[in-house]
């Protein structure tokens, strides 16, 4: 009995111990999310070898990901969109870029909305082509959930 009890108790310390990632709920794309008053709605991804004008374009270190997606403030105050995130496999992360140029219908960085206000476009990141997840979050990023991001590649790798 009393090893039982031990066993019992080693298994609640050791659920315990779990990666925080795994109580963060993941959405497939097309999916609405809701991280309190922010709704996020992803529409679809886009791998880029370059951006811009074939002249002079733009290259990433890594490959482009442009990820389509649509956000709404359905509280009652001004809300501030925090920076998203992919997550690979092996919870490595990439930041969202900061420089827009070049890429078509930027999100932009400094993302604020009033309530009932909507806002889509795209957000980009320099990453090795792989499945990943997106991160988004409330304002004060204490709400947060995934969106699952397959891998898959377009027919053109140029700018959609």
């Amino acid at each position: 009995m009393r090893r039982r009890r031990c066993l019992g108790l080693l298994l609640l310390a050791l659920s315990g111990c779990a990666d925080s990632s795994d109580k963060i709920r993941t959405y497939a794309i097309g999916e609405r999310v809701q991280t309190g008053p922010l709704v996020y709605d992803v529409f679809e991804t886009h791998w880029a070898m370059t951006l811009g004008p074939q002249a002079n374009p733009r290259v990433p270190a890594k490959h482009f990901l442009l990820v389509r997606v649509a956000i709404n403030n359905a509280g009652a105050t001004d809300t501030t969109v925090p920076t998203m995130t992919l997550v690979d496999d092996k919870d490595q992360s990439t930041n969202e870029l900061t420089d827009g140029t070049d890429i078509p219908d930027w999100l932009g960085i400094d993302r604020r909305l009033q309530p009932m206000q909507s806002s889509k476009g795209n957000v980009a990141f320099d990453a090795q082509p792989r499945h990943y997840r997106l991160r988004v979050s409330d304002e004060t990023e204490q709400i947060l959930a995934y969106i699952d991001l397959p891998l898959t590649f377009n027919s053109d790798e140029r700018t959609p």
